[in-house]
C-alpha cells in the first residue's frame, strides 16, 4: 500500500516503541524519519520537511506549540501521551490533531493516523 511516500518524523523517547512504530510506518508505505530527542526532533522538522508529526506528550516539553509556531495547519500533530485527560486537552490546546494513549500499539498508530489523513479535508491527503 503506498501513501504517496508521506514523510513522517517520529520523536518517541522508548527507543523499542519507536522503532516498532517505525516499522509499521514504512510497511504501510510511509517514509518515516526519526528524531529521537526533542532537539533532533526540531532539526529533522526543519531539515526534512514533513507531513505528519508522531510525538510524545511532554508538558514540560511543549514541543507541540514549538512545531505549531513554525508550520502551517498542514502537518498532522498525532500526539502520544499518558491517560490523563487534562493532558489530553493541553495537547489538543497546543495544536494535536488527535491524541493516543502512550501505550498505544503502533499499528494502532498507523491506523489512526490513516483516519486522520482521509477524513481530514485540510489535508486533502488520498490514503489507500
Amino acid at each position: 500500500m503506498n501513501q504517496g511516500r508521506i514523510k513522517v518524523l517520529v520523536i518517541v523517547d522508548d527507543a523499542e516503541k519507536r522503532e516498532w512504530i517505525v516499522c509499521c510506518l514504512e510497511k504501510a508505505g510511509y517514509y518515516p524519519t526519526i528524531g529521537a530527542t526533542s532537539e533532533e526532533g526540531i532539526k529533522k522538522f526543519r531539515q526534512d520537511g514533513p507531513q505528519v508529526i508522531i510525538m510524545n506528550y511532554d508538558p514540560e516539553q511543549p514541543l507541540i506549540r514549538a512545531f505549531t509556531a513554525e508550520i502551517n495547519k498542514d502537518v498532522t500533530i498525532l500526539v502520544l501521551g499518558p491517560d490523563d485527560e487534562k493532558m489530553e486537552f493541553e495537547a489538543f490546546d497546543q495544536g494535536a490533531d488527535t491524541y493516543l494513549k502512550k501505550d498505544a500499539t503502533p499499528k494502532e498508530v498507523v491506523a489512526r493516523l490513516k483516519i486522520l489523513l482521509r477524513s481530514s479535508p485540510r489535508r486533502r491527503v488520498k490514503v489507500e
